[in-house]
Order: structure tokens, then sequence, then C-alpha cells
């Protein structure tokens, strides 16, 4: 029997690949963090052809068009993902406890929800920790549950996924009320996700929130802060660029929740003559960021918002919110 492992990060595949656990490992590369969300077109773009395990895409962006590793090699171009699942008996989904690949799961299943040949081979493997950490032999000595995807399965994940692409957060919230057990992680990936919707009081995310904490509590750079955020939120909702770029527009901003040295590189940059200066520079808040933090303000009142959630394009005049306490979204006054 010929198994195929589906996945959601290129540190995750290249880990599966490695350790040997099944006869081919492909990884989609659904962003559904940030910015606007795939249209049905898209989605296709996405998921056909597949990438494999061994590069990553340039960018982070919709609409896709990533060349495949075969095509970056001058040979044919890769079979499109749901024809490379028939060619297997067993299809592994292998997807980390964490927002972006959790969404990117019960995404997969929504494209593939009208091929009940496909997913009637398929598998959760239910992760509690995330595979690009850990070594190909310890991957290899995982053993971790497993359940047959079936209608349930599906049906759940396309619910989850048609309630993240709404344009109001309302229904994803009510995804709480729901039974979503057929996937362990996703209930809290989906706590976490309602958290990063502007606060009631503030108008921050609770990413937001945890970086100025940090910073308030001592970590006097870029690069503690999200070593910070990296290390003692796990799991994070976000990934590093994800965070790297709240945290930049935090210090950017027309009214700057934080202070910075005049020498900050404005844009996030791997050049290798930038990057450690960038890291290093330092940071402290300013006396918005200590009234955000005290709870006497509200960063709606001071700059412009414009990022998606989801569906969902925040703006100031379009803010939705989250309030922790009720555990309710609070709709734009």
């Amino acid at each position: 029997m010929n198994r195929l492992i589906i996945t959601g990060s290129d540190s995750a595949a290249g880990c599966l690949k490695q350790a040997k656990l099944a006869d081919k490992v492909v990884v989609t590369w659904p962003q559904a963090l940030a910015g606007p969300l795939p249209c049905d077109a898209e989605t296709a773009e996405i998921f056909d052809p597949v990438f494999t395990s061994d590069l990553a895409p340039p960018e982070r962006t919709f609409p896709r068009s990533w060349p495949t590793l075969a095509e970056r090699q001058g040979s044919r171009p890769e079979l499109g993902l749901k024809e490379v699942c028939r060619l297997f008996d067993t299809i592994d989904l292998w997807f980390d406890p964490v927002a972006e690949s959790q969404l990117a799961l019960v995404h997969l299943l929504d494209y593939l929800k009208g091929d009940a040949d496909l997913t009637e081979r398929m598998v959760l493997v239910h992760l509690d920790r995330r595979l690009g950490e850990c070594t190909p032999d310890a991957a290899a000595r995982l053993r971790p549950p497993r359940s047959a995807v079936d209608g349930r399965t599906v049906a759940t994940a396309s619910r989850s996924w048609s309630a993240w692409r709404q344009p109001t957060p309302t229904e994803f919230a009510r995804l709480l009320e729901e039974d979503t057990s057929d996937f362990p992680a996703l209930r809290p990936v989906i706590l976490k996700l309602l958290e990063e919707l502007p606060a009631a009081d503030t108008a921050l995310s609770a990413t937001e929130t945890s970086l100025l904490r940090f910073i308030d509590e001592g970590a006097g750079a870029y690069g503690d802060a999200l070593g910070r955020y990296a290390n003692s939120l796990w799991p994070t909702t976000y990934g590093f660029l994800e965070s790297a770029a709240l945290l930049e527009a935090l210090c950017c901003a027309p009214q700057p929740a934080l202070s910075s040295a005049p020498t900050l590189a404005r844009a996030f940059t791997y050049a290798p003559d930038r990057f450690g200066a960038y890291f290093q520079t330092a940071l402290s808040l300013s006396q918005l960021g200590r009234d955000l933090l005290e709870r006497r303000a509200d960063y709606a009142d001071h700059n412009p918002i414009h990022r998606w959630w989801g569906g969902v394009e925040l703006t100031n005049d379009h803010l939705w919110r989250w309030n922790a306490a009720a555990g309710s979204v609070v709709a734009p006054s």
C-alpha cells in the first residue's frame, strides 16, 4: 500500500521527507492569515499544481503565480493535487496545531469536498507540536492519534473555511458553539484568531498587546520582542513575518505606540547588510503605548487601521472588535 503525506509548511514537509514516513510528501501553500483571502479561481491556482517540499515559494500574496519546483528546474510541470492523490492508496494529513496550518487543513478539505473517492482515503494525524521543530528521527518515532476523514469531517472543515471567508466575524465566532472535535486543534485556533480582532477597549489585537507588554518588560529591541513572542506564547497565532509586520506598524504609525532609533528600516528585509541592524533596533514604549497597555487609550482614535482578518476588511469605519470578557464580537458602531 503506497502512502502520500500532505502537510502545510515547508519545514514540516522537509522533516517528514527525511523521516521517510511515506512514499511522497507534498506541501500546500495557502496563506490565510494576511491579506485578502483567495477566491475560488485562486484556490484552484494554489492547489494545482502542488508544491513539493524542497523549495518554499518566493512570496506570500494572492493571487499566486509561483512556479513549481519542476518548472524551476526546467522539467515537465507537476500534476495537480487531485491527480497526485489519485496515485496513492492512503493519504495522511499532517498539519501543525497552529492557526496557519489549521486554516490550510480546512481549506484543503473544503477544496476536496466534492471528491469522496479522495477524501475516503485520507487520515487526519493529530499533532501536538510543530513538526518543523522535530528532528527526522524524532518525527519517525511519533505516534500521534489518527482518525479517518469522513463526511462529517469534511462538512466541519467546509463550515469552518466558509465562516473564515465571511465579511463579518459573527459566523466564525459561532463555531465556538459547534462540535469541531474532529479537529482537536481547531477550537483553540478559533479562539486565538478571534482574539486577533481589535480589542473592545484598546483596538489592539492580542499579538499587538503581547508585543507591547514584552517591550515594557525589558525586550529592548525588535529581535528580543519577536523572540519572546515566538517562545513564550506557543502556539502563537502568527508566524514570524506576520508578527514582525505588526511590530513594525506599531512603531511606524502616525502616532506610534513604540519609539525607535531613527535608523529603523521601514520595511522588513532579509538583506544581509540590513537584517542584523533591523533586529538590533532599540525599542521603547511611547506615551500612547503606555496608555494602551494600561487600557486608557483606543488605538483607533489615534491611528488608521487597515488590515485583513479572514474575509473581514478591518478599517476605522468598519472595525469589528472582540470583547474577551464577554466572549463575543462587537459590531462597528
